[in-house]
């Protein structure tokens, strides 16, 4: 029955049979939840209103000059953003000048290049020749190897390249004028140290480790199983009577709801292995602090508060990055217990910058949103608190957008390597 079912759905609608995505099926969804909803049958206050406004207009006279218009709806303006000044250029800049370095710091970069050899094809050389960093950390380079990038070998001595073990996916890798003592590919602290290749490279220098991450995240996965539950639930709160030409859709989405049970389980799936990166990753972040300070910088693919996020109150446990399980794992990894000995992390950027909103590191390619301001503030730098003290500055490169979807953030501490 179920196979029959499906054979007349494909047929009854053959423009969603080639969908594959979790976000194509979740626009789908989405359409027939919209034409389902709108042309349900009127509640009885709704039908009782239709009736009055019915009597209203027989009563009033034909004639148009003793008639009030219609008050037409205030038209939505255009989502701008937050800050006017802020650059919300779609394309890489040709030409880029920033301020010297100060004497005697450390100036460190962090940029999710989103695809190594496309970034360089929109503007890493510009970027690297103009911000000339001590160390530069680069995350999702999509990269298993070190690629054959002449310019990058010639500014930085020293390269390490964190590979994933999926071809063409996540990949992390550190820059460095500067020779390490040690490197380490990995989360050591993680069950499966392999699988965190891609995700994670630590350095250690004389003075603090360096360490470089893309953290994973929930992607599509999340939107469709929060949009399907939060579907059905309200769905199922109302007394509806349904007409019977919209059975047909109500069946295209209990079809669509079988899809998303299917990632719902993936979902599960990564939600575990979440829980285990932020355990384990906690507990290395402890393990070095107790040593020597810690530099950490790179993707954290996780908004940090409301202020990090354009749209903080529609993304709340709906999207990937913004979820209570991810939020509650990064704030734990900040702030140890008291009475753990260990002292708290300091997300450099937004302590220096307690109450700005609207600078963020990512802007989505879709739906117009650089121009519109509308981002996240994912990329970060956090530091133990005794090198916090050391900081000079910490800025985030709004005008480097268009060779990757993120911007790269900068710090200059008063350390040596």
């Amino acid at each position: 029955m179920a196979i029959k079912t499906m054979i007349w759905w494909r047929s009854a609608h053959p423009s969603l049979t080639n969908i594959t995505s979790s976000t194509r099926r979740l626009s789908s969804a989405q359409s027939l939840c919209t034409r389902f909803l709108t042309t349900m049958a009127p509640s009885t206050t709704t039908k009782k209103k239709a009736a009055t406004t019915k009597r209203k207009t027989q009563d009033q006279p034909d004639d148009p000059a003793s008639s009030k218009p219609a008050a037409s709806k205030k038209a939505k303006g255009p989502t701008v953003p937050l800050h006017a000044h802020l650059p919300n250029n779609r394309s890489f800049p040709t030409k880029l000048e920033f301020p010297q370095k100060k004497d005697d710091t450390l100036r460190i970069s962090a940029w999710n290049v989103c695809g190594i050899n496309a970034c360089e094809k929109k503007g890493l050389k510009t970027y690297l020749t103009a911000e000339d960093p001590d160390v530069m950390i680069l995350s999702e380079t999509k990269m298993q190897a070190e690629p054959d990038i002449m310019h990058i070998k010639h500014q930085f001595k020293y390269r390490y390249w964190g590979g994933d073990e999926t071809k063409g996916y996540a990949g992390v890798a550190i820059l460095s004028k500067h020779k390490p003592i040690e490197v380490v590919y990995g989360l050591p602290t993680a069950t499966d140290q392999s699988s965190t290749k891609g995700r994670i490279v630590t350095l250690e220098f004389s003075k603090f480790f360096l360490i470089g991450t893309y953290t994973p995240n929930a992607g599509d996965n999340l939107k469709v199983h929060f949009f399907v539950r939060n579907f059905w639930s309200s769905l199922l709160g109302q007394k509806i009577k349904i007409k019977k030409k919209m059975m047909h859709l109500l069946l295209c989405l209990l079809v669509e709801t079988w899809y998303a049970l299917l990632t719902y389980t993936s979902y599960i799936k990564f939600m575990d292995r979440k829980k285990e990166w932020n355990v384990a990753f906690e507990k290395y972040l402890r393990e070095l602090d107790a040593k020597k300070p810690v530099v950490w910088g790179g993707d954290i693919n996780c908004a940090l508060s409301e202020k990090d996020i354009r749209n903080a109150a529609s993304n709340w446990n709906k999207t990937a990055g913004y979820t209570q399980e991810e939020c509650d794992g990064l704030n734990s990894q900040l702030s140890p217990p008291q009475d753990s000995g260990h002292e708290k992390l300091v997300d450099v950027w937004r302590e220096l910058n307690p109450d700005l909103e609207g600078h963020y590191t990512y802007f989505s390619y879709r739906f117009g949103c650089r121009e519109k301001g509308i981002g996240w503030r994912i990329d970060a730098f956090i530091v133990s608190q005794r090198v916090f003290e050391s900081v000079k500055t910490c800025e985030i490169r709004q005008e480097c957008y268009g060779a990757s979807d993120h911007v790269p953030i900068v710090i200059e501490i008063a350390l040596s390597p």
